[in-house]
């Protein structure tokens, strides 16, 4: 069974038992029964607090600990009946605990009605209640008893505590009762037990005044009903929320509510009139102290309403206020805003909704929301308000609206709950927002962007087509000149006229630089199809840099440039010797072919912790800050490269970067224009150890005078 029906068991149950009670005839099973349904009411009461975890835990915890007195009180007076076969006198220690009932009963009602009215006119109210149930008490059970010869003084006490607490908790009944909010089944369950309690105690209280009470008679049902009630109330989900606090725009001052009123009222003629009947009076000087409370008691109520009336007014207005402002924004968005209820009636319709779905609010008002919505969707719509109505949040969605022409256009929707104060759901609010234009800009832009890949992956083809045929030109063109510079060799060998020899020479020159185009481009090809390969091994780069700058050497002769190497350490990578050769000459040669006459070309090797640095630094033209960041893509050349006319094809640098990146290591250029320029190259060290480079001097200089 669902834990949400235990309480109707738990009800079904208990009522089964107290009819048990009334028909059974042993005061054994009397005892069993009424301490069994009391100990279960108030574990059940404890399990509803830990299965629901009500807001208001203190109620419920002043209902457990009343539940659980009453309890005691009643298993130690039926104890004491089996005992001795005679019903325990009034002023027992079973008493202690059946006060001890009332106290947590009466705390529990009061920390309810404060919680659901906030302020002191239910209370005021409530002892109003008590003051005028206090007369009719007073001369029909509390005067007997004050007269009463066969009860102790302590005897006496104990029962007009308890006919006075009776009418306390009855007046905090009824005033719970008369309050003008919605009532759920735990409070129904909780205020019908203490009702019930109370029958028992009148009928207790009157046949033990008279000598006629009977343990085990049906009268002692109230009693046990109020624990079955009580119980059940605790196992029913809606125990969570008891104390839901009361909006005070919402008091309905009703009939029966008034009517109590009125009896307070008619205190003092009431008096007389019980009097007369009971043939009892009360003291002039009693008679007199009870309605002036009573008197005193109104006023402070009616003062009290006054000063709740002015906070409701000022509330009001600034709610009113709030009201106005929100309408103003309402009005004036660009936003369709409706209002509906759970059914999906339109309650409200802003000019911009007019606008989007062409009816005006006084065709759609009282209308269904079904009506700007496809029909294929109007179940969706039903399951939507639905979700809601149970407190299921919809996440903000695009679909589709209706408009009065029967034309279809798609929205954005955000669909929100909406509550009153105490929380319920009362309805729900759209707000729509036309989407065609962006949905145009969506497809629009979709199109470009297939267009723009399409573009792309013809462009990438054709830079794929364009590297075949560089690589396959390349390969087919260097055979030939390799050829041609082998003939031209054999030819000048022969001895020559100066004048054809010059010729030659210039071809030589030139079949030359063909070449190494030939071979960067080639390079570059590998590189692109990621078929460079490197034949590792140890690598002294003091001696590759020392090769460098000897070959390089007659060009910085012809240059007027000064080209100086600086090594100290013998200093060894794992690498490609040939190309990290390469590295050396574009770098050395580019230094040089961008250094005026009179300039200088330092190259220097360094360890730096576990790597090694090649720099080589110039006094040239230097490099724009705007160029740097180009420096290592293919073909590129520099502004200053270009307004100073140096040869060159834009691959020497792309090649430095690759060959540089394939064996582990870092390049990077430090200049200022018009200063020079100093290329950084790092690279892992393999096995560095000090030593000098075999007969060469520490510091090799070549340089032109």
């Amino acid at each position: 069974m669902g834990r949400n029906h235990l309480w109707t068991a738990y009800l079904a149950a208990g009522l089964l038992l107290v009819a048990v009670y009334t028909v059974a005839g042993s005061p054994a099973l009397h005892g069993a029964l009424l301490v069994g349904l009391g100990a279960s009411s108030t574990l059940a009461t404890i399990f509803g607090i830990v299965r629901f975890r009500p807001a208001e835990r203190r109620i419920w915890i002043f209902v457990a600990a009343a539940q659980a007195t009453m309890t005691i009180g009643g298993a130690l007076w039926y104890f004491q009946l089996l005992d001795t076969g005679r019903p325990p006198p009034p002023g027992s220690v079973n008493d202690v605990f059946f006060l001890a009932f009332y106290l947590f009963f009466a705390l529990a009602l009061v920390d309810l009605l404060r919680r659901r009215e906030p302020g002191a006119s239910a209370l005021f109210d409530a002892t109003l209640i008590a003051l005028a149930g206090a007369v009719p008490t007073t001369l029909v059970l509390i005067h007997p008893y004050l007269a009463a010869s066969h009860y102790s003084a302590l005897g006496r006490g104990v029962q007009i505590g308890s006919a006075l607490a009776d009418v306390l908790l009855a007046a905090l009944v009824v005033r719970i009762v008369v309050t003008g909010v919605r009532r759920c089944t735990a409070l129904l369950l909780l205020t019908m037990a203490v009702p019930l309690y109370l029958v028992s105690d009148l009928l207790w209280n009157w046949s033990t005044l008279i000598g006629g009470y009977t343990p085990g008679s049906w009268g002692d049902s109230g009693w046990l009903l109020c624990f079955v009630l009580s119980g059940a109330a605790s196992l029913h989900p809606s125990m969570a929320h008891l104390g839901v606090p009361r909006v005070a725009e919402h008091q309905r001052f009703g009939r029966f509510y008034v009517f109590v009123l009125g009896l307070v009222l008619l205190a003092a003629p009431a008096v007389q009139f019980v009097e007369r009947i009971t043939r009892r009076e009360l003291s002039t000087y009693a008679s007199i102290s009870l309605l002036a409370v009573i008197g005193l008691v109104l006023l402070a109520r009616f003062a009290t309403a006054v000063r709740e009336g002015e906070r409701l007014r000022d509330r009001l207005s600034a709610k009113n206020a709030q009201l106005a402002e929100v309408a103003a924004i309402v009005e004036s968005s660009e936003d369709s805003i409706t209002a509906a209820t759970l059914a999906g009636t339109i309650i409200g319709w802003n000019p911009a909704s007019e606008r989007l779905y062409g009816y005006t609010a006084a065709e759609m008002i009282g209308g269904r929301i079904h009506t700007i919505v496809e029909p294929e969707r109007h179940r969706m719509v039903d399951e939507t308000l639905a979700a809601l109505a149970r407190g299921e949040p919809v996440e903000p969605h695009e679909a589709t609206g209706v408009h009065k022409d029967g034309s279809i256009f798609p929205v954005a929707l955000t669909v929100s709950i909406v509550r009153d104060e105490t929380g319920a759901i009362r309805g729900v609010a759209t707000i729509a927002r036309d989407i065609s234009d962006r949905r145009a800009s969506e497809a629009e832009r979709d199109a470009l962007l297939t267009e723009l890949a399409d573009q792309n992956e013809r462009l990438l083809e054709l830079d794929r087509m364009k590297d075949d045929f560089v690589a396959s030109v390349s390969h087919e063109l260097r055979t030939p000149l390799t050829s041609i510079r082998g003939y031209l060799e054999l030819v000048r060998e022969d001895g020559l006229a100066p004048e054809q020899d010059r010729m030659l020479g210039v071809v030589d020159r030139n079949a030359d630089r063909l070449l190494t185009l030939v071979t960067d481009l080639l390079f570059v090809a590998q590189v692109d199809a990621g078929k460079l390969t490197l034949e590792r091994e140890s690598v002294h780069l003091t001696s590759i840099a020392f090769d460098a700058v000897e070959a390089a050497t007659p060009k910085a002769d012809a240059a007027s440039v000064g080209l100086h190497l600086d090594a100290v350490e013998d200093l060894v990578v794992e690498g490609d010797r040939t190309r990290l050769a390469q590295v050396f000459d574009n770098l050395i040669s580019n230094a040089i072919k961008f250094t005026p006459d009179g300039g200088r070309v330092d190259v220097r090797i360094a360890r730096d912790g576990d790597r090694v640095t090649v720099e080589v630094a110039d006094t040239g033209i230097g490099i724009a800050e705007a160029d740097r960041v180009h420096l290592f893509e293919r073909f590129f050349r520099s502004a200053g490269a270009t307004r100073a006319a140096v040869p060159g094809t834009g691959l020497g640098l792309a090649i430095v970067g690759a060959i540089t990146e394939s064996h582990g290591g870092t390049v990077t250029v430090e200049s200022r224009e018009g200063a020079g320029t100093t290329f950084i190259v790092s690279l892992p060290l393999a096995a560095p150890k000090l030593a000098s480079v075999g007969p060469r001097p520490a510091a090799v200089v070549a340089s032109t005078s």
